[in-house]
């Protein structure tokens, strides 16, 4: 499934440059290219009983941009590119550990660092310029596609059986097969530009990035009544509905644009 989602990747870079070519072919100034930069910090939030975030983290993403106007105005774009975003996270949860072929009753603490190609699908703003300023706005959504995540897990876990209470901690451990491969975004951010020469100008601003769906798969573990992971009469944990953590995050944009 993702060798089909870089294959679309691939086509879609494809189409922004051909794209760019005939629309300068056509009519000089339809299309910006530029590059960024931009750094923030990011949290997850998850849903289920047993779950929470467990710190802020940092992010940091770079890449293409491109504004394509709209109706030749100088104040709508439609604003999208395609760049690399490494996102990370803390999750502590209500977990398991399997010592003596018993299950203990357990608590994971996980550092996520994950890897994103991103494409932002948005409309972009603009005021007319204040003294030597261009002030913007845009709002829409934010595609990524996962391609690599890796992860720290230290687990606490209760004695069971001949196994005492201990701990264990595993380190950056391959799990992309544990997350979603696509996640989305609804996006709000705003800044200002400012003019170099010609037609070149770089820009600052601040972006919100609100996770619209979830990350994870497989499913929580029910809790028993004093908030642990619940075990059955046979010995096997109870599983409960479905994961649900989203990722948000903040960051502070740099860039220039040609």
């Amino acid at each position: 499934m993702i060798k089909n989602f870089k294959f679309i990747i691939v086509l879609y870079t494809l189409f922004v440059i051909g794209f760019s070519k005939t629309i300068f072919a056509q009519s000089d100034g339809k299309l910006k290219l530029g590059l960024h930069i931009n750094t923030g910090l990011a949290w997850m939030s998850p849903e289920n009983n047993g779950w929470e975030n467990n710190g802020l983290r940092g992010n940091v993403s770079y890449g293409l941009l491109a504004n394509i106007k709209i109706y030749n105005s100088d104040n709508y774009f439609f604003h999208t590119g395609i760049f690399i975003n490494h996102l990370n996270g803390k999750l502590r949860y209500n977990d398991v550990y399997i010592g003596d072929s018993l299950f203990h009753r357990a608590v994971t603490e996980a550092n996520y660092r994950m890897r994103y190609v991103e494409i932002p699908m948005a409309i972009k703003l603009k005021t007319n310029e204040i003294g030597y300023n261009t002030f913007y706005g845009v709002f829409g959504a934010q595609f990524g596609i996962n391609v690599r995540t890796k992860a720290d897990f230290n687990t606490n876990y209760d004695a069971s059986g001949n196994t005492p209470a201990g701990n264990k901690s595993i380190k950056n451990e391959d799990i992309q097969g544990q997350f979603l491969p696509i996640r989305a975004d609804l996006v709000l951010g705003a800044g200002v530009e400012r003019n170099i020469s010609g037609n070149t100008f770089y820009f600052i601003g601040l972006t919100y990035n609100n996770g619209l769906t979830n990350l994870l798969k497989g499913n929580a573990y029910a809790l028993d009544g004093n908030g642990k992971t619940e075990i059955s009469t046979n010995g096997l944990p109870v599983e409960d509905k479905k994961l649900n953590t989203r990722l948000h995050y903040i960051s502070l944009n740099f860039g220039i644009m040609f």
